[in-house]
């Protein structure tokens, strides 16, 4: 078992950097800096930066906002799609710990359900 949590915890910071260097890469992350830095997306829309008046967690979201606004904003037909997508593999994955945590065996103290 402490394999598996290996191999998931190596997986997981592949994952991650992957992600985020291929951002950064590709000038995905200096984007996002821009439109962060000017409180303004390009279509001329100004961006919120204060959600919980800690400012740590708003940079935080400040960045997950920016992100996604080409998905959200219902501008672009294209980008709904990719969010449906992303919405079903999200369902599929929360369908999934749900039954696992269901199973009688293995039970750890973490489990909730």
């Amino acid at each position: 078992m402490r394999i598996l949590h290996s191999w998931f915890l190596v997986l997981s910071l592949v994952g991650f950097g992957l992600l985020w260097g291929g951002m950064a890469i590709n000038g995905t992350l200096d984007a996002i800096n821009a439109v962060k830095a000017a409180h303004v997306f390009p279509d001329g829309t100004p961006l919120r930066s204060v959600y919980l008046h800690i400012p740590p967690l708003d940079d935080f979201l400040t960045t997950l906002t920016v992100f996604f606004y080409n998905l959200t904003n219902g501008k672009n037909a294209a980008p709904r799609l990719l969010f449906c997508d992303l919405a079903i593999v999200l369902q599929v994955v929360v369908l999934w710990i749900l039954v696992e945590s269901r199973r009688g065996y293995n039970r750890s103290r973490w489990s909730v359900l």
